[in-house]
């Protein structure tokens, strides 16, 4: 189901923003903010969304490439 979203999207190039319209759920969110796991997991299908609509979908695929950060550190602001 996200490979079929993921193909109907706008073609980019490598310097446009990549915009994804999604909902959150009461199960994401940990009283005031979304949990650190959800948001990680975000940003993982926010990269595959850029790398699919900048075409590399096809070299992704052929040499088994994953745009997934193997580490990340979060720093969260509260306003």
């Amino acid at each position: 189901m996200v490979n079929a979203f993921l193909v109907l999207e706008k073609p980019i190039v490598i310097l446009d923003e990549a915009v994804l319209n999604l909902t959150v759920l009461p199960n994401d969110i940990d009283i005031t903010k979304i949990t650190n796991d959800r948001y990680s997991a975000l940003m993982d299908l926010g990269r595959m969304d850029y790398a699919f609509r900048c075409g590399l979908r096809n070299a992704m695929l052929k040499n088994k490439w994953i745009p997934v950060a193997t580490f990340n550190t979060l720093r969260f602001r509260y306003a």
